[in-house]
């Protein structure tokens, strides 16, 4: 799993959705007092398969996206960004071969929040993806 997840960061380095959130994409949780916008990435389900030639994991991943901003503007283009990047995506995963990154769905949440920087309004944009792994 660690591989998947090390696979998923470097998929994102320097990519225009990095530049979308400052380059702020953590794993499970963001540290307190992040600065919006950001990414948080997290494993929502995992599903081993052994078929006896073959070791294949389903991994269902989320990226939540978070922004403070007013209007659609800034998540929409994260929201573009990360599609264009992972939508039936190709990348590395060390010792494993990634067989698909496929779309999953969206969930969009609005709250009334107060932030740290005393904004209000907070956006959480849901995001899944399917990704298939099997083991060299």
């Amino acid at each position: 799993m660690k591989n998947l997840l090390t696979g998923i960061m470097t998929k994102t380095s320097g990519s225009a959705f990095s530049t979308d959130v400052g380059g702020r994409i953590y794993f499970e949780q963001a540290p307190d007092g992040a600065t919006f916008p950001y990414c948080v990435f997290s494993i929502v389900s995992g599903n081993p398969e052994d078929t006896f030639t073959e070791k294949v994991t389903d991994v269902v991943i989320q990226f939540s996206l978070y922004s403070t901003s007013p209007g659609v503007t800034e998540i929409g283009t994260m929201y573009d960004d990360l599609q264009s990047l992972f939508n039936d995506a190709v990348f590395s995963v060390t010792s494993n071969t990634l067989l698909r990154c496929m779309f999953q769905s969206f969930t969009t949440i609005s709250e009334d929040a107060t932030t740290l920087a005393g904004g209000r309004g907070l956006r959480h944009w849901a995001v899944d993806y399917l990704m298939t792994t099997e083991a060299n």
